[in-house]
This record gives C-alpha cells, sequence and structure tokens, in this order.
C-alpha cells in the first residue's frame, strides 16, 4: 500500500511540474500582466522592451517583449502576476475568460 501511495505522489509530482511549465512565461512569447492596486502598466513597462499589445481590463494587459529577463523586471517593477497569454492559431477562435470576453479583439 505504501508503494501505491508513493507511485501516486510520484505521479502528482509531475502533474503539477508540467502544468507550472505551462504558467511560466518565456523570453518571445506574449505575458498576461496584472497591474498592483495603483500601479500603471507603463511603470511597470520602464526599463524593458515590452510594449502593451492589448488591454484586457482594468489592470489587465497582454505584454509583448524579447527580453530573457522580461518577467523579472515586470516583477521587480511592482507587477502583481504575470502568466503565459493564451495563444491564438491559424483560424481558431480567440481564447474566451471566464467572463466569455475575448482575450484579443477580432480583426
Amino acid at each position: 500500500m505504501k508503494r501505491l501511495a508513493d507511485i501516486c505522489l510520484y505521479c502528482l509530482a509531475i502533474f503539477c511540474l508540467m502544468l507550472l511549465a505551462l504558467f511560466l512565461p518565456h523570453a518571445g512569447q506574449n505575458v498576461m500582466v496584472v497591474t498592483g492596486h495603483g500601479s500603471s502598466i507603463y511603470s511597470l513597462l520602464e526599463g524593458t522592451d515590452g510594449r502593451v499589445v492589448e488591454q484586457l481590463s482594468s489592470g489587465r494587459y497582454i505584454v509583448q517583449g524579447e527580453e530573457l529577463d522580461l518577467v523579472t523586471r515586470l516583477y521587480k517593477n511592482g507587477a502583481f502576476l504575470v502568466v503565459n497569454a493564451p495563444p491564438r492559431f491559424g483560424c481558431a477562435q480567440p481564447a474566451k475568460d471566464i467572463l466569455g470576453k475575448f482575450y484579443y479583439k477580432e480583426i
């Protein structure tokens, strides 16, 4: 029984690491930035090569940058949360958030 519990725990750990890899941003990808209370997106982007691609809502933005340490700099400048932005592939419908709003505007 202990062996089965160890195997289940190991599988759960691998699954959690795979999920974590999906949410950790990489250089060159669009990231979703959630600003902290009272901070401006432009103050967060100060000193980075990032640019605002889209404003999703008040305090949520899609940012694109090529720096390897963009995420680190955003956190240093006061970002509340930085995660991968949902990608769009080909002719697929844009991803929607929980409220049904599109992450990207239709062109």
